[in-house]
């Protein structure tokens, strides 16, 4: 009897944290929520519980309990001014593309009872960056903008040294990490020859392929050979 028990709490205990795990992969997506915690400079812990990854933008990184990782400059900074505009504050989320990320994170864009978008805030104090993808575009535009003045400043991260943008010649030196690389296209033939920014994960296969944006997920606009230009483009390959 006493077994049979053990046995009927052990399955009872396993079930109960299967329902919690799933219920922390698929968490209810909402459209209100107050913050109750400031895990860094881009993701919040609504009362619920629930981890909103703030969509489209990457702040600086903090170790989080990683061994051996090292916090980013300014990460701290970046923590602070996202606490300062969300902790204990009643925030509007809203969507545009995917919603939940593979951690189980809502992916939402914020705004406060002031209609202050809180994206656009951490950008333009240069305490952020973009970090798009090809699911989740809508607003790209308006913050490769702000992060384009926050970067003509050299506010926040941009006065560091840390983020600045890259040459395609220097990019075997980051491997497996996200940067704003500078390059001239190579294909399609007719952008050959502009000059582009590109926001990038740089993989091991990427140091060893001249830099071009990919079709439907870096937007890009040909330069005519007489008048090359420089743009911004989202988070996207290279190959």
């Amino acid at each position: 009897m006493i077994r049979r028990a053990t046995i009927h709490l052990l399955f009872v205990t396993l079930v109960a944290g299967t329902a919690v795990a799933d219920a922390r992969r698929n968490p209810d997506v909402v459209d209100r929520g107050s913050v109750r915690e400031v895990v860094d400079g881009d993701t919040v812990v609504l009362e619920s519980a629930t981890q909103v990854r703030l969509v489209g933008i990457q702040a600086p990184k903090l170790a989080l309990g990683r061994a051996g990782f090292r916090p980013w400059p300014l990460a701290e900074e970046s923590k602070a001014l996202l606490e300062s505009l969300t902790l204990r504050k009643s925030l509007r989320l809203s969507y545009g593309g995917r919603r939940i990320d593979r951690h189980g994170r809502l992916l939402a864009h914020l705004e406060d009872a002031e209609g202050r978008w809180i994206q656009g805030e951490m950008l333009s104090a240069g305490r952020a960056r973009v970090y798009s993808f090809a699911d989740n575009r809508p607003r790209v535009s308006d913050m490769l903008a702000l992060e384009n003045k926050a970067r003509s400043v050299a506010v926040g991260i941009w006065s560091n040294p840390y983020y600045r943008v890259r040459s395609a010649t220097e990019t075997p030196k980051f491997i497996d990490t996200f940067q704003i690389v500078e390059g001239r296209i190579v294909g399609p033939r007719s952008s050959v020859g502009a000059v582009i920014s590109i926001s990038v994960v740089i993989g091991g296969a990427t140091s060893r392929s001249p830099w071009r944006p990919v079709p439907g997920v870096c937007s890009t606009r040909p330069a005519s050979p007489s008048a090359p230009m420089k743009e911004n483009g989202c988070a996207c390959g290279a190959g």
